[in-house]
């Protein structure tokens, strides 16, 4: 598969490796360890927007779900597919700023 935006993203995280990964954010009680948990994976791993929204529904706040669907598009192999990622949000206005903020991408 071709590279995206110089990213080096080759394919997104195998299924395996999600479900292991999964395994360990759902370990975790408080939010704050999620989401550190979540961003150390994004560093050194692509994910495809299904991914991103597993993810998201793992955080209890929505807050820190828009915060860590603004970080993770970086880091995204299917970027055309990422509008999946708005069933994940409670809220309209979360989908409005999460997309005027990938217009500015």
């Amino acid at each position: 598969p071709a590279v995206i935006d110089g990213d080096g993203c080759t394919g997104p995280m195998s299924s395996a490796d999600f479900s292991s990964f999964m395994g360990s954010m759902k370990g975790k009680s408080f939010e704050d360890s999620k989401d550190q948990l979540a961003r150390q994976a994004m560093k050194s791993n692509c994910f495809s927007s299904e991914q991103v929204r597993e993810i998201m529904k793992a955080f209890q706040f929505e807050e820190t779900r828009l915060e860590f669907a603004k970080a993770a598009y970086a880091h995204v192999y299917d970027r055309n597919n990422y509008y999946k990622v708005n069933d994940a949000f409670q809220f309209e206005l979360s989908i409005d700023e999460l997309n005027e903020y990938l217009e500015g991408q």
